[in-house]
């Protein structure tokens, strides 16, 4: 999924807990993230447009359940620019079988 992804963002993991500054620059974006992985796409003047606080109140994680996936899905749509339909789909269709191969 990292490549299609790619090719509309720069994705950046920051370690709260090892790297200088991480709990700053958490704090900055999301009061109460409410655990990890927490995702958002910032512009490049550092604005969220999107982040994985379901509806305000919980966070996504990794999308792995049903409204998780719908969520971040919800993300992707309201964000891409350069992405194709089948870009998009790709990246459904890992999380769905990510979450199949999970439950196993």
């Amino acid at each position: 999924m990292a490549p299609v992804l790619a090719k509309e963002f720069v994705i950046v993991k920051i370690d709260e807990d090892r790297m200088k500054g991480g709990k700053d620059l958490l704090k900055k974006f999301c009061e109460n993230s409410g655990g990890i992985p927490w995702i958002a796409f910032v512009d490049g003047s550092g604005k969220v447009l999107a982040d994985g606080m379901e509806n305000g109140k919980n966070n996504i994680g990794f999308p792995a359940k049903p409204n998780e996936i719908a969520w971040f899905m919800g993300m992707i749509a309201k964000v891409k620019k350069n992405m194709t339909d089948d870009d998009v789909k790709f990246i459904e269709r890992s999380l769905e079988e990510d979450k199949k191969a999970h439950a196993r």
